[in-house]
């Protein structure tokens, strides 16, 4: 059976994203960015086209999607003619083309950005007309203090601007949110999907009149009688359940999230075409993730997924073909260099989401400088690296230029820290930026991390290595066993002055 699928999304001043395209893949969509970032935005953006809700829109609030920048920029400058509009568009494909679903068609009203024939939804949020006068007299008289949310209206049309209707909707789609936690409410969803699934409308109804004749020979004490109370319950407001003698309240949000997904799968699985996740992962064990996400496999397959997450198992198991990074930007594999892509799907997964979930990363050469960097940190800043917020990752030097083709795209700020190989050369220069910088020691015949270190602190690692012989020589022979000593036994270290300068541009 085919199902349809989102081909295509364009974004317009929605939350952090300006003005963003992402074509997706037709099965696997997975999203990977630090927190702020824009990736559940994504997610969020389908649901509310799909839903074709106006109050949907409104309850979440125009102050809480339309663009921070768009609105600080129109503030800084009010005029009718500049009012930012918020626009979302789903290009769809698969879909039937029966009478309905012409109405989605634009070919003779490509009602959208491209102005291209496609099936398609288009949400838009802009001002309303009804009070341009009203807004033109404050922007005039000087009185307009804040933005003019209450202003704003919402629309939903087709691509043949038509408009959008939930009879209009193409095909059912699911959002599956375990993010937040609402323990109570996640409960009473998982227990009325089990109790409605297992029972028929017949059985149900049976069952509701045998409770409420239960209900009715209840005796309260009479003086409460006297004062009108009386007992008004459903069985639903009553049913529990247990796994293995042990109630589904007291197992875990973990357990309850699983159970939460599976029940919504299982409700929707053969009407749907579409499926979203938010951080399935989340309180969840790896043995528990890893039969959820089999689960998910099972039951979706052929529908079109798409997943927001901060899992390296998750990128793994579904691909990292099928991901999209999210920074500055929203790329994929596909949006780097053949070599590039090649690189990173077969390097270390781990390393690759660490980056990516990073806003400030150190990026260096070997295990020693990995080992002292934290110590450096604390040497040059006072703080740690945790508390200055930069992640240190080793990489071979043949690595650097890779993974500053990705940071390139996201905008993620990254400080290089290399040896100088004896070369006189200015390194990756072609990265370089605001954010992109590479810290190299001068000295060429300073040629590696270890004779840097060494030659500023030659006093105190000869007495740290008196049994070692040639210390130098068994500080290049023994680089990680070194750097180890040195960092539990020695507090008055010299920091190399190209490493503190990284460390310092990073927290600048």
């Amino acid at each position: 059976m085919e199902y349809a699928k989102i081909e295509k999304i364009y974004l317009y001043n929605f939350k952090k994203h300006k003005d963003t395209t992402i074509a997706f893949n037709p099965v696997f969509n997975i999203f990977v960015g630090d927190n702020g970032t824009g990736k559940s935005s994504v997610l969020q953006a389908i649901d509310l086209t799909l839903s074709g809700s106006i109050s949907k829109v409104t309850t979440l609030g125009f102050d809480n999607i339309l663009n921070a920048d768009a609105v600080n920029n129109w503030l800084a400058s009010p005029s009718l003619s500049s009012m930012p509009r918020l626009i979302i568009e789903l290009f769809l494909s698969g879909i039937a083309d029966d009478v309905k679903n012409q109405r989605l068609y634009g070919e003779k009203f490509s009602n959208n950005h491209q102005k291209k024939s496609a099936y398609g939804i288009k949400l838009i949020c802009e001002m309303n007309p009804d009070f341009l006068g009203e807004l033109e007299k404050k922007i005039e008289s000087g009185q307009l203090a804040t933005f003019p949310y209450d202003y704003y209206m919402v629309n939903f049309s087709t691509f043949a601007d038509f408009p959008y209707t939930k009879y209009l909707k193409p095909f059912h789609s699911v959002f599956i949110d375990n993010s937040s936690i609402n323990a109570a409410k996640t409960m009473q969803f998982v227990i009325d999907n089990i109790y409605n699934t297992s029972t028929d409308s017949k059985e149900r109804i049976s069952l509701k009149q045998k409770f409420r004749d239960h209900i009715e020979k209840f005796e309260l004490p009479k003086a409460a009688d006297k004062n009108g109370l009386f007992i008004s319950a459903d069985l639903e407001d009553f049913l529990d359940i247990k796994e293995n003698g042990i109630r589904l309240q007291n197992s875990g949000q973990g357990q309850i999230n699983v159970y939460k997904t599976q029940s919504a799968l299982n409700r929707n699985i053969h009407e749907s075409s579409v499926f979203m996740f938010e951080e399935p992962e989340n309180h969840l064990s790896y043995k528990s993730l890893r039969f959820l996400i089999e689960r998910i496999e099972t039951l979706t397959a052929e529908r079109q997924l798409f997943i927001a997450t901060h899992s390296s198992y998750i990128t793994s198991r579904l691909g990292l073909q099928n991901v999209f990074f999210v920074g500055d930007t929203v790329c994929s594999l596909a949006d780097l260099p053949e070599p590039t892509s090649r690189f990173f799907q077969k390097a270390p997964n781990d390393n690759l989401l660490q980056f990516v979930l990073s806003k400030k990363v150190l990026l260096v050469e070997g295990a020693a400088e990995y080992i002292l960097a934290d110590e450096f940190a604390k040497k040059i800043t006072g703080n740690n690296l945790d508390e200055l917020g930069i992640w240190v990752i080793a990489l071979n030097n043949l690595s650097f230029a890779k993974y500053l083709e990705l940071a390139q795209k996201l905008g993620i700020k990254v400080a290089v820290v290399r040896d100088n190989d004896g070369v006189d050369k200015e390194w990756y220069k072609e990265y370089k930026s605001q954010t992109i910088n590479v810290f190299v020691e001068e000295d060429l015949s300073q040629k590696t991390f270890e004779i840097c270190l060494y030659e500023r602190n030659k006093v105190i690692l000869d007495l740290q290595f008196l049994d070692k012989g040639d210390t130098l020589k068994y500080m290049l022979s023994n680089k990680a066993e070194a750097a180890f000593s040195i960092l539990e036994s020695c507090n008055d270290i010299v920091v190399p002055e190209y490493i503190s300068e990284a460390i310092r541009w990073l927290n600048s």
